[in-house]
Order: C-alpha cells, then structure tokens, then sequence
C-alpha cells in the first residue's frame, strides 16, 4: 500500500464507508470538515499517489477499495467517466456519432471521441485523451434509446441513422445511409420515418423520403413523409458540398455524392 497520511487515510475511509466511485469537492469539504485550501492540498497529494482521478472541474473519481490495496491503472474509461457526468447532472442522455455506428458494427473505425445529446449541458470536456462533447437538446429528442452492456445509452438504429440526417456534424456518413436504412426491418423503418415526422426540418424530410426510395423502402411507408413536405424547393443531399448532379423531383433532392 501507498504510505498515506493521516488525512488522506480519512478520506479513504470516507469513500469506503460511502462506497464512493465518484465525488464533488464541496462533498469532500463537508464530509471532512476542510476548507477550499485544504481540500485543494489533499486532492493534490491524492492525485499524485493515483488515489484519485479530475473527470472535470471540482468532479472526481475514485474507487472504494483505495483503502485495502495500492491499486495501478483503475481510472475511469472515457465511457465511465461519461457516464459519472451524466449520472451527477442527473441526465437523460444518448451517444451519437461514430461511436454509434461502431456500436451497431456499420463502421470498423474505433470511436476516440464521444459526442452525447442530453438534456442538461453545452460543454466540451477533455478526459486523458478523449474528447467528450455535450450537446444540449430537449428530452423530447432523448427517447429512441437502448442501454448497451457497457452501460452506455445508445440511440437506436433507426434514431442513429436521423442523426446523421439532423446534424450537419455527422454529414459525412450520409453515403452510408442508402445502405443502413436497407438493412433495417419494417418496424425499425417505421420508427425512423416517426423521427423523422417529430424532429426533422423540411430538408430532413426530404433527404430521409429519398434515401428511403433509394434503399427499397415501402412506398407505402416512404409516403407518409410527402404530407409533411412545406416547401417546393431544390436542396442538396449533401450540405456541404456543391449542388451538382441528378435532381430527384420527387423529394426535391440533388444527389451530389
């Protein structure tokens, strides 16, 4: 075991007693009496024994068994210490991106990053080497999920595939989509056409309804979106690139890929 003073001996005996995995420093304050300066020293002389790990400002992780054994390379993952955030900002959340689509085995590539919609902050945070970016929508948008066993909530296929149709961030996936939305099953077509009549813009809808006649969609279903169709103009499928090539009049889409 790491040689601990009297005060960082107390602390382990706090986050034992409390099972702690992780903690706020006004928490610390009150559960050992310290003021700002003292808990600042002691999480400094903790941090360098490896007793505790900084997930963001004034929140930190540690692990109930400090006080029995000198634990090595217990830190948090990047998906725990997510996961710590949101639990501590009590949080409806979902993961977005291309850990999504890693999720669901659509792309090879390992997600280094996260991006996570949720309903109580706007904030970048860097943990070691991962970048953990907290966008803030309504919990309306936070519905069409699933808990993986890692304990991480996941958008469902169909609520992955309208991400990269609503978030001009995840554009560059949307080559990908003709070939996603044909291997769904009706009942996960179904559940993206109803994102896409709750949350989508005109141009969502657009790209959705022709992608969908791309994949081999039900026309039957793929209909439904033409309803909710407001405008008559001509948009390309992808936003950042040049509106060049054939014009699908139905939709009112330029397919440039």
């Amino acid at each position: 075991m790491k040689k601990l003073g009297a005060l960082e001996l107390e602390f382990c005996r706090w986050v034992k007693r409390a099972n702690l995995n992780t903690f706020e420093i006004k928490d610390l304050c009150n559960n050992l009496s310290l003021d700002s300066k003292k808990s600042r020293e002691l999480l400094y002389r903790l941090n360098k024994k490896e007793l505790v790990k900084r997930i963001t400002k004034g929140f930190y992780a540690t692990n109930p068994e400090v006080l029995m054994v000198s634990l090595w390379n217990w830190y948090p993952t990047p998906q725990e210490a997510l996961m710590a955030i949101m639990k501590n900002k009590n949080a409806t959340y979902q993961v977005t991106g291309l850990a999504a689509y890693n999720y669901y085995y659509w792309i090879d590539q390992i997600a280094l990053n996260f991006s996570v919609y949720n309903d109580k902050i706007n904030r970048t945070i860097n943990y070691d080497q991962t970048q953990i970016v907290f966008i803030k929508k309504d919990k309306s948008f936070l519905n069409n999920i699933q808990i993986a066993n890692s304990g991480l909530s996941m958008p469902t296929k169909a609520k992955a595939i309208f991400d990269v149709l609503s978030d001009k961030n995840l554009n560059t996936y949307i080559r990908k989509v003709e070939r996603w939305l044909s291997e769904l099953e009706k009942k996960e077509i179904m559940e993206f056409i109803e994102c896409v009549k709750s949350f989508g813009t005109d141009s969502v809808i657009r790209r959705a309804g022709y992608l969908l006649d791309k994949s081999n969609a039900p026309t039957k279903l793929t209909l439904q979106l033409k309803n909710y169709l407001k405008y008559k103009n001509i948009i390309p499928l992808v936003k950042t690139r040049k509106s060049i090539g054939e014009v699908n009049r139905k939709w009112g889409v330029v397919d440039n890929l």
